[in-house]
C-alpha cells in the first residue's frame, strides 16, 4: 500500500515538472503572441502603405508572410505542452484527493481506537 508520505513526495515532483512545462508553454504562447503583433503591421503595411502595388501582389506577399509564420510554429511541441501540463493537473489532484482519503481514515481509526480505550 502506498502511504501518504510517498503520494505527496510524487505531487512534489509532479507539480516541479508541471511549473517548468508551464513556464515553456507561457514561453511559446508569448512568442507566438509577439510573432503575431509583428505580421499584422508587416500586413498593415502591405494593405495600407504599399502604395499601388496591384492588388495580387499584395495579396501573394501576405500570403507568403503568413505561410513563412505557420511553418515557424511548431504545433506538435505546443500540443505537447498542454497535453502534459493538463494530464499532470489531473494526476496531482487525484494525488490529493487519496492523500486527503488517507489522513482522513488514519484520523477516524484513531477516534475509534480513543473511543474504544475510553469505554473500557
Amino acid at each position: 500500500m502506498t502511504t501518504a508520505e510517498v503520494l505527496e513526495d510524487r505531487n512534489y515532483v509532479d507539480e516541479n515538472r508541471m511549473l517548468e512545462r508551464s513556464a515553456r508553454l507561457a514561453d511559446e504562447l508569448h512568442i507566438i503572441e509577439h510573432e503575431l503583433t509583428d505580421l499584422r503591421e508587416r500586413v498593415h503595411e502591405v494593405v495600407c502603405r504599399s502604395g499601388r502595388l496591384p492588388i495580387e501582389q499584395k495579396g501573394g506577399e501576405i500570403v507568403d508572410r503568413l505561410r513563412g509564420f505557420i511553418a515557424g510554429l511548431d504545433l506538435t511541441e505546443i500540443a505537447t505542452l498542454v497535453r502534459d501540463v493538463s494530464q499532470l493537473k489531473v494526476e496531482i489532484a487525484q494525488r490529493e484527493r487519496d492523500i486527503a482519503a488517507m489522513h482522513h481514515a488514519r484520523c477516524d481509526a484513531r477516534d475509534a481506537f480513543e473511543h474504544a480505550g475510553s469505554s473500557v
